[in-house]
Order: C-alpha cells, then sequence, then structure tokens
C-alpha cells in the first residue's frame, strides 16, 4: 500500500512536472509573438511617421515655392511700374525730398 502511494505521489509529481515545463514552452511562446508584434507594429509606425515627414516636407516646399512665386511677379510687378516712371517725373519726386533733408538758408 505504501508503494502504491509512493507511485502515485511520483506519478503525481511527474504530471505536475510537465504541466509546468508545457505552460512554460506555452509562455515562451507567447512572449515571442507578442516581441514579433510589437516590432512589426514598430517598424509599421516608423514607416507611416516616415511616410507622413515626407509628405510634409513636400507639402512645405510647395508652399514656400508658391509664395517665392507670388512675391517675384509682384517684386516684377513693381519693377516694372518703377521702370515706366519718366526721369523728369523721378527727378521732381528726388528734388522734393532732398528740400526736407537739406537745411534751410
Amino acid at each position: 500500500m505504501e508503494d502504491d502511494i509512493l507511485n502515485r505521489i511520483v506519478e503525481v509529481e511527474s504530471n505536475i512536472e510537465e504541466m509546468i515545463r508545457t505552460e512554460s514552452k506555452k509562455a515562451e511562446e507567447q512572449l515571442e509573438k507578442v516581441k514579433i508584434d510589437t516590432k512589426n507594429q514598430v517598424v509599421a509606425e516608423e514607416a507611416r511617421l516616415k511616410e507622413s515627414l515626407e509628405k510634409s516636407l513636400k507639402d512645405a516646399k510647395l508652399s514656400a515655392e508658391e509664395k517665392i512665386f507670388v512675391a517675384l511677379n509682384k517684386a516684377r510687378s513693381k519693377a516694372d511700374k518703377i521702370e515706366k516712371i519718366s526721369n523728369e517725373v523721378l527727378k521732381n519726386i528726388l528734388l522734393k525730398h532732398i528740400t526736407k533733408i537739406l537745411p534751410e538758408k
């Protein structure tokens, strides 16, 4: 009877050890799966952020180019208007301002 009880105890211990090994292996597999899933999520998020950054830079560049284009057109327009002013008109404008600067006699 004692041998029977001891055999059952050894059998139960063996079963418990096997269950522990099985659960430990499952836990390691789940951990590895979580690591892989997390790594994939990080890679996907990095790709999304890189794409977003590239789009933002492209949009900013286009916006800057548009602003430069508008500014250059305004400057050209003003330069064209100034070129059309006659020397006589420019001379009168200059004299008007010079008289304000020069001391009176």
